[in-house]
């Protein structure tokens, strides 16, 4: 996992990772009228008038982490398409060529159509969506245990890559996908196909969102103090944001400034978190929101310090979330 960390010292954070939980599903979709472009309003344009533009939310796996972390796009839509066909679309286009944090999950020749149902939206995609998951990109140097995981961990991102993104836009609670296979009817995709290692030869039903594979603020918090726990000075720097929201920067070495301080052991999180707007004299386009945690320590002679819910606030500027310095620096108590 640290692999990814030596190169996170240069990435900063994106928009906020919005979500609801894995297992919910009350929201009823609104049914479409026969011939509806989408339940988002696009109006009628004619051939000389630009496209509708919306701000969207789209998932791909960051780096080579078993997680997916959130993109922020502009999404065209004109009125000959529905606008969860062209996120979906869009989605496949994949991140622009600059991004190169944001990995591409779903082969870029894919086709899509959507339907709208009483409780999900059915999304259809062609065979090569299937095709182009049964091997890894070459080399591949592993065993053969791990080639399977890696492979089973891939269709798995790629499916909830695109159920996060339809339900990112409020309307859908569930995702059902079947594949064209050039058979007649198009098919439920397998479990085996979208990485689930049990029941593999079963039908995969409308599935809701699954934000345990999401780097939300929390996600990424417990990332950062699992590195601090191991000590690793170099992998937390990857979770440390190079600037805060009044623009002072980290120390150089973490391990100079944190190496003496007395060693976290445990920590857990409290439920909720508080979102702050951004306010005059912020560094421009730095989001940040807050976490409590408590958390206990030990000091080089053993003794244990526990605290209780501290704040560590988190902040982003089109990347991931990663904690402010400050906030860290004073919940890390003193030597």
């Amino acid at each position: 996992m640290r692999r990814i960390y030596r190169v996170l010292a240069t990435a900063l954070a994106l928009l906020a990772l919005a979500g609801c939980d894995a297992g919910f599903s009350g929201v009823t979709e609104r049914p479409l009228a026969s011939g509806a472009a989408s339940p988002v309003p696009v109006p009628p344009q004619d051939g000389d008038v630009a496209p509708n533009r919306i701000p969207v939310t789209l998932y791909y796996r960051y780096y080579d982490e078993p997680y997916l972390a959130p993109y922020a796009a502009i999404l065209e839509v004109t009125s000959d398409k529905s606008v969860e066909q062209a996120l979906i679309e869009r989605l496949i286009q994949g991140p622009d060529a600059d991004r190169s944090e944001y990995t591409a999950l779903i082969d870029s020749a894919t086709t899509v159509s959507v339907a709208e149902r009483s409780e999900y939206l059915e999304v259809t995609l062609s065979q090569i969506y299937v095709d182009s998951m049964t091997s890894l990109p070459d080399p591949w140097t592993t065993t053969a245990q791990d080639y399977e995981n890696e492979l089973m961990r891939m269709r798995n991102l790629a499916l909830n890559s695109i159920i996060n993104t339809v339900t990112e836009m409020g309307v859908h609670s569930r995702v059902m996908i079947r594949i064209d296979r050039g058979l007649g009817d198009a098919e439920k995709l397998l479990r085996s196909e979208g990485g689930f290692d049990s029941n593999m030869d079963r039908a995969i039903d409308p599935l809701p969102r699954d934000t345990s594979l999401v780097l939300t603020a929390r996600r990424c918090a417990e990332l950062a103090l699992e590195e601090l726990q191991a000590r690793d000075w170099g992998a937390l720097g990857g979770w440390i944001a190079s600037a805060d929201v009044d623009g002072t920067q980290p120390p150089v070495q973490l391990d100079g400034a944190l190496n003496n301080r007395p060693a976290l052991i445990s920590f857990s999180f409290l439920d909720g978190e508080t979102v702050m707007p951004l306010t005059e004299g912020s560094v421009k386009g730095i989001e940040q929101t807050v976490l409590c945690m408590d958390a206990a320590f030990r000091d080089s002679l053993g003794n244990v310090k526990e605290v209780w819910n501290v704040p560590l606030r988190m902040v982003r500027t089109g990347g991931i979330w990663q904690i402010a310095y400050a906030s860290l620096d004073a919940a890390v108590p003193a030597s």
